[in-house]
């Protein structure tokens, strides 16, 4: 809890003097490397900033999105507070798995208290929605945020996850968008060279 709180103190701080900073930042690696090096190094940063910001935007539209197919789907089959369950999916969403393991429990506890039957007509829209989400909306949105086809986006969720557990599921679709950008643009100059 402390770690966390000074971290976040330390964020506020960085975030109010980042055109200080990166000026700084700038000027140590023009004077310890080439231009070619510098001008690179400025290029890859860049383009972090642009997709990690990207991948924020795709997240919250996914979670936005996510959570209103959950309420109209609640909705439809008739679920007693639908509108809250799907707020709370939408809000959760940007927490992954465990966001979605709270709305689960959540959603179905306050679903059962008005009919037990219900909870599990819950549970079933909820994992569609969230095969479907994961397979298909998430992909396809947060990928295509950050420049990256909808496959490499859920191999770069799936191969983050596995090797790197929590966090390699959250930040594997913006590296994964870097990695993909950078080496598109390696390719097209080689290919450009040897025309």
């Amino acid at each position: 809890l402390v770690t966390f709180f000074i971290g976040f103190i330390i964020s506020i701080y960085i975030l109010i003097d980042k055109e200080n900073l990166s000026r700084q930042a700038k000027k140590i690696i023009t004077a310890f490397f080439s231009k070619k090096v510098t001008n690179e190094v400025v290029k890859i940063v860049k383009l972090a900033n642009s997709t990690f910001s990207s991948f924020l935007t795709g997240q919250c539209l996914d979670a936005f999105l996510t959570g209103f197919e959950f309420f109209v789907i609640l909705s439809i089959i008739r679920m007693p507070y639908a509108l809250i369950l799907g707020v709370l999916f939408g809000v959760t969403a940007l927490i992954p798995y465990i966001g979605a393991f709270i709305t689960l429990v959540i959603g179905a506890v306050l679903v059962a208290v008005s009919n037990p039957i219900n909870a599990l007509w819950y549970t079933i829209a909820f994992f569609l929605l969230q095969q479907f989400d994961d397979n298909f909306t998430y992909p396809k949105i947060v990928g295509g945020s950050v420049g990256l086809p909808a496959l490499w986006a859920l191999v770069a969720v799936l191969i983050g996850g596995s090797i790197f557990g929590f966090i390699g599921m959250i930040v594997s679709i913006p590296l994964a968008s870097i990695i993909y950008s950078l080496l598109k643009d390696y390719v097209n100059e080689k290919i450009k060279d040897k025309e």
